[in-house]
C-alpha cells in the first residue's frame, strides 16, 4: 500500500496530464498487484489478528482503487451488505461489459458517448403501455 500512496503522492511532475497518468497507474497497481496479493495472505494467514489487519488492508486497497474503477467501486459499497442485496455481486457476469463502457466513457477522452439506436416509435410504445 505503501507504494501505491508514494506513486499516487510523490510525483516530481505536477502538469494535469501526468497527474491522471500517475493516479491510473496506481490504480492498476492497486487492481493487479496489491488486491490479489491480499487476499492471497488472507486466505493463507493463520493468526485472526494478521487476518484482521489483512481485511482491512484489503478494503482500504478497494477504497483506493474505487477512485478509478466503477466496479471495484460498487463492489467497496457492496461489501458489508447481505448477499442477496447485493447488485453487481450477484450480476456481474450481466453487468461486466456495461460497467466497463461506463468507466472508460468516465475517464477515457476518445468514448465520451454511449449511444443506442432504436427501432422507429419504440418509445411510443414503451411509454403507452
Amino acid at each position: 500500500m505503501y507504494e501505491v500512496l508514494l506513486q499516487y503522492f510523490d510525483s516530481p511532475k505536477i502538469d494535469d496530464k501526468n497527474k491522471e497518468e500517475i493516479k491510473s497507474k496506481a490504480c492498476r497497481y492497486s487492481v493487479s498487484f496489491l488486491i490479489p496479493y491480499l487476499e492471497e495472505r488472507i486466505q493463507k494467514c493463520d493468526d485472526d489478528n494478521d487476518r484482521i489487519k489483512y481485511w482491512e488492508l484489503w478494503q482500504k486497497a478497494f477504497a483506493f482503487a474505487g477512485r478509478r474503477s466503477l466496479e471495484h467501486f460498487i463492489d467497496y459499497m457492496e461489501m458489508d451488505m447481505p448477499i442477496p442485496a447485493r447488485v453487481l455481486g450477484n450480476r456481474r457476469n450481466v453487468l461486466k461489459p456495461f460497467i466497463y463502457y461506463l468507466n472508460k466513457c468516465a475517464f477515457d477522452a476518445k468514448l465520451q458517448y454511449i449511444e443506442a439506436s432504436f427501432p422507429p416509435r419504440v418509445w411510443k410504445e414503451l411509454y403507452l403501455k
